[in-house]
């Protein structure tokens, strides 16, 4: 893979356009990653979680998802209107242990820290962006 690429989808948040956005993203994935490789899944599955966190609890109006591939990496921008929330706040509180412990909520968080190889946010231009990131490994 030589040049970077950008891929940008845009939807209403809404749970039906979030398995529009994973099939999307799954084959991008498979692109990248190679067709079945557990490194693709993991990272499908992180992006699945922020996008489903976005249309279940932000209140957006839109959901912005850009993709851009580089050959080191993947990243994920997941990006919404909704009231300001940190998720790498809200995680850095979360523990495999207290997670047993809890009658719901923050799997979501724990997932997308776990599969990912980075995870940020950013409050910018009004809008929440969390950044997802895998690497390619090294051929």
């Amino acid at each position: 893979m030589n040049a970077n690429a950008l891929i940008t989808l845009l939807f209403e948040p809404d749970f039906d356009n979030v398995d529009l956005a994973r099939a999307s993203l799954r084959g991008i994935c498979d692109e990248c990653f190679g067709s079945g490789d557990e490194r693709g899944a993991e990272f499908c599955m992180a992006a699945t979680e922020a996008m489903n966190n976005v249309v279940e609890h932000s209140g957006s109006r839109a959901v912005r998802v850009e993709v851009v591939r580089t050959p080191e990496g993947v990243t994920l921008r997941v990006n919404n209107d909704g009231a300001p929330f940190d998720p790498t706040t809200a995680f850095a509180e979360l523990s495999e242990e207290g997670l047993l412990e809890r009658d719901e909520g923050g799997y979501g968080l724990y997932l997308i820290r776990e599969l990912c190889d980075r995870f940020s946010y950013e409050y910018r231009d009004s809008c929440n962006v969390w950044i997802l990131e895998k690497d390619i490994p090294a051929s």
